[in-house]
């Protein structure tokens, strides 16, 4: 392809010369014949060169198909565990010890929400920022840079229309950690790869079904599509993350909402630590 221009010129240089004969001598057909010999060079130059300018494919028209996953290990949680669970994931693919991840908090009778996370997060030196009414490409993005989030939604979808059904969605309410996507050709996000803390695997959903079935929905009021995306201080992914994200994306209103959850939650847990000082004293009590 890169000697086509030496090729023409050395092809133009020659036609030059066919087309000055030096005896100009009469022709019975009327045509010489070095000027057919020139006729014949110049079609089958103008065929090559067509040719060239039409196989070409550019860089414009063309897009790669993506498939990526990051080496998340896949661990499986215990009762109401998926948030520490899926935090424990996150903490062994950047190389840090989560300890015994079933023992990080005291209970896990009603799950942990999202500042409770954050604290533990950032206690083995992890920064950390979180969005609400996120998007796929959101996910990808951060996937890109090695970071790999976690996304709180209700397994199987739902709504809070009623009282009962936030009851239901709040006995689904789970935790995940997205590893990976795929696209097309076009450019579209197709699937997207996740850890299950109840799967010993990693998933591969549709896009549709991972927004419909799961992320779409959450317990928390405002809180859809709502992720946390963590990086290692000290790391690359740090930095990106940084730049991706220089300050959490939620509103004020939202932000008091996690704050309240997160009061109710520390209440229930010291109620409850009450409760099984108490039984356990009566029943020492009575034994």
């Amino acid at each position: 392809m890169y000697n086509f221009r030496a090729y023409n010129n050395l092809a133009t240089s020659g036609i030059n010369i066919l087309e000055r004969p030096k005896v100009n001598l009469p022709s019975p057909s009327g045509s010489s014949f070095l000027s057919s010999l020139t006729q014949v060079a110049r079609r089958e130059l103008t065929a090559i060169q067509t040719t060239t300018v039409t196989d070409e494919p550019t860089i414009a028209t063309l897009t790669l198909r993506k498939d990526i996953k990051l080496p998340v290990p896949n661990l499986i949680q215990g009762k109401n565990e998926c948030g520490p669970t899926s935090l424990a994931m996150i903490m062994k693919y950047y190389g840090t010890d989560p300890g015994n991840y079933h023992e990080m908090f005291k209970s896990d009778t009603v799950g942990h929400g999202p500042l409770a996370l954050k604290e533990k997060a950032v206690a083995k030196n992890m920064l950390v920022r979180q969005e609400n009414y996120g998007s796929l490409e959101d996910l990808a993005a951060l996937v890109d840079k090695g970071i790999p989030p976690m996304v709180l939604g209700i397994w199987g979808g739902g709504s809070n229309s009623s009282l009962s059904s936030y009851i239901d969605n709040a006995s689904r309410a789970h935790w995940m950690t997205v590893t990976g996507y795929k696209k097309d050709d076009l450019g579209k996000i197709t699937h997207i790869y996740f850890n299950d803390p109840n799967r010993s695997t990693t998933q591969c959903w549709t896009a549709s079904d991972f927004m419909n079935k799961f992320w779409n929905s959450n317990v928390i009021p405002n809180g859809h599509r709502y992720y946390m995306a963590m990086a290692k201080r000290g790391t690359f992914q740090e930095s990106a993350l940084r730049t991706h994200l220089p300050t959490d994306k939620i509103s004020d209103t939202f932000a008091a909402t996690l704050r309240v959850i997160d009061g109710l939650e520390d209440a229930f847990y010291k109620a409850e630590e009450i409760g099984n000082e108490v039984a356990g004293w009566f029943s020492g009590l009575f034994s």
